[in-house]
């Protein structure tokens, strides 16, 4: 019962209210002792995860499984120390047990998991105040508290006997203390006049164009609706210009630099190619003639980004006309420790380009802006998304999210983006939890027994209950909520065959992967010549030191004949022969594969 009520406070439901009351069930059946309390109580917090999760459980299941072990330990911890076998402290030990669950989710988020009991009550105006109030920790020691509280009141009723009048008051003081958070919060120094005018930019690129890139035709129609999305953002006369991320075509190289338009600030997203397997997740902000600033992601996910570089060193913060704008690409949003280093560096807004919608569904990424938006009430600092695929949303530190663009469409929207000041911790707020928490637990002393075991008919009819619920779930599922297929690639995943020399060929090939449009006669003729030309314009250069890796690129002397070799976790190394226009498997040449690092500087181009 409890996982079904967390399903339906998550998207697409978000019943508000029952983020105070879903955890109600479990606490009562702890209340009653177990066993194997850790067994029965692991599908009380996985039931919402796996529902939020959905296809990416099998599309990223490494980080997915991570996720859910670091819930099922918590849980395991929380319920097998509270058991009354090893603690005989009556119904104190039912608050204790949640107690230790919030300590396990603050743990979880030490490490990067985006775990806490908030969560299911954003983005309701009384949640993210409370966030602001009394910090993440705060509001879910609060949370759990009021329901166990609300679950020892009622097992107690089931018994026939009256609810204590000290405990009824402790948890209407509890609920009181959640939904009146302005009693105890700090307003964040606003200022109503200085905003920039943003234009969000969302480019509903499907994965699958990247993966055909190389084919004929495909990164020149993306090209062609990167610049009528650039028209529309240069219409709308907007202050900054905001790509999601993996909008730039194509890998960048160390030196990349995008030059932003004219009048006009640029935050971009590429992926900054290294050596195969060895990539960058990059933001680019740019303005004029400014130097060009590369902001990185810091913490990639594990398993699903093994190929990214973490780079927990490198800063999170850029000035633009003044204004210290946090960049927090796609999870580092998520990331507690990447918010802080971002507020640490003096961010006044967070920028967050992301690529979520199509990792699974719809669902997965309206948990993930929750989950940016409980960030944001954290910090006091207004937050923008601006998804690929979506979502694409400004999201307010102590009010609702606002949705900019639908999902998996193209377009630009303008959105006016207040510069706030960082939200100063409360020095009452500490006080107030650890009062209200204290009387809370104190109450639960006067009640020791244990009651008595549920009647099997009371057990059937909560069974048949959470059965309905979870079918009136199940109808609600929509194919509407994932991705669309790709509108550019597919059609066109040929390559045409070449005409002259081959090296002309796969050259042209690999130039494309690095997002420029040529045709092989375009490259040089003279083969020396062109592996220049390679390596001053495309920024690689073949390299025997280089070892296989997903994603690589590298070339592949065959007698006179050079092929060009695409290297995939999937398929491992393909070779593409120019003269037939042709794809086949590389393996047996492996040894012979010149594989392709980027330079530093065209000094190393000889």
């Amino acid at each position: 019962m409890s996982g079904v009520l967390g399903v339906l406070a998550l998207p697409p439901f978000q019943i508000d209210g029952l983020a105070l009351v879903w955890l109600t069930p479990w606490f009562i059946g702890l209340r009653r002792g177990s066993t194997a309390p850790w067994l029965q109580s692991t599908p009380v917090v996985l039931t919402p995860v796996i529902w939020s999760l959905g296809d990416a459980l099998i599309r990223e299941p490494v980080p997915s499984l991570a996720l859910l072990l670091a819930l099922a330990t918590s849980v395991a911890i929380a319920t097998t120390l509270v058991n009354p076998c090893a603690v005989r402290l009556g119904a104190l030990r039912v608050v204790l047990g949640g107690w230790l669950f919030v300590a396990g989710l603050a743990a979880a988020r030490e490490i990067g998991a985006p775990l806490s009991l908030a969560l299911l009550a954003m983005p309701a105006a009384w949640a993210t105040a409370a966030v602001a109030a009394f910090g993440v920790v705060g509001v879910d020691l609060l949370i759990v508290t009021l329901q166990a509280l609300t679950a020892i009141g009622l097992t107690e009723t089931f018994r026939c006997r009256a609810m204590p009048r000290g405990l009824t008051l402790v948890t209407t003081v509890h609920l009181a203390v959640l939904l009146t958070p302005g009693i105890a919060m700090t307003k964040p120094t606003q200022s109503g006049v200085e905003t920039r005018s943003i234009a969000a930019i969302q480019t509903a690129t499907h994965p699958v164009t990247r993966d055909f890139m190389l084919g004929d035709h495909v990164l020149e129609q993306w090209q062609a609706r990167q610049e009528h999305l650039r028209k529309q953002a240069r219409a709308l006369d907007a202050d900054w210009w905001v790509w999601p991320e993996a909008a730039i075509p194509g890998y960048l190289n160390a030196r990349a630099a995008v030059r932003a338009p004219d009048g006009s600030a640029q935050i971009t997203h590429g992926y900054s190619y290294r050596a195969p397997g060895e990539l960058q997740s990059v933001a680019i902000v740019s303005r004029g003639d400014n130097p060009t600033v590369h902001i990185r992601k810091r913490d990639p996910l594990p398993g699903a980004e093994h190929y990214l570089a973490a780079t927990p060193a490198s800063p999170l913060v850029a000035e633009i006309d003044g204004i210290r704008v946090g960049v927090l690409i796609c999870s580092d949003a998520l990331n507690q420790r990447a918010v802080d280093q971002a507020l640490t560096e003096g961010a006044q807004v967070l920028i967050s380009p992301l690529n979520s919608a199509y990792i699974a569904n719809q669902r997965l990424a309206r948990v993930h802006q929750d989950m940016a938006h409980l960030q944001a009430a954290r910090t006091g600092l207004f937050m923008l998304l601006v998804g690929n695929g979506g979502p694409t949303a400004l999201l307010s530190p102590d009010g609702p999210a606002r949705t900019l663009l639908p999902f998996y469409k193209p377009g630009v929207a303008r959105v006016e983006m207040p510069i706030a000041q960082q939200t100063q911790p409360n020095p009452h707020a500490p006080w107030i939890i650890a009062g209200t928490l204290c009387i809370g637990a104190a109450m639960t002393t006067k009640v020791r027994r244990s009651p008595r075991q549920t009647k099997p008919v009371t057990k059937r009819w909560a069974t048949a209950a959470g059965l309905v619920i979870l079918l009136a779930v199940l109808t609600r599922i929509s194919s509407d909520d994932t991705p669309p297929s790709p509108t550019l690639g597919v059609r066109f995943a040929a390559v045409m065959p070449t005409t002259g020399a081959s090296h002309q060929g796969a050259i042209a090939l690999i130039a494309r992967a690095f997002g420029h449009p040529l045709h092989w006669s375009d490259i040089p003729y003279d083969a020396e010549a062109a592996m220049r030309w390679l390596c001053q314009t495309v920024g690689v250069q073949p390299s025997r030191d280089a070892d296989a890796g997903a994603p690589g690129y590298g070339i592949l002397p065959a007698g006179p004949a050079l092929l060009a070799v695409r290297y995939e976790s999937n398929t491992g190394a393909t070779a593409y022969d120019p003269r037939t226009g042709r794809f086949s498997s590389a393996k047996d040449a492996a040894s012979q594969i010149l594989w392709l690092r980027t330079v530093q500087s065209t000094k190393e181009c000889r």
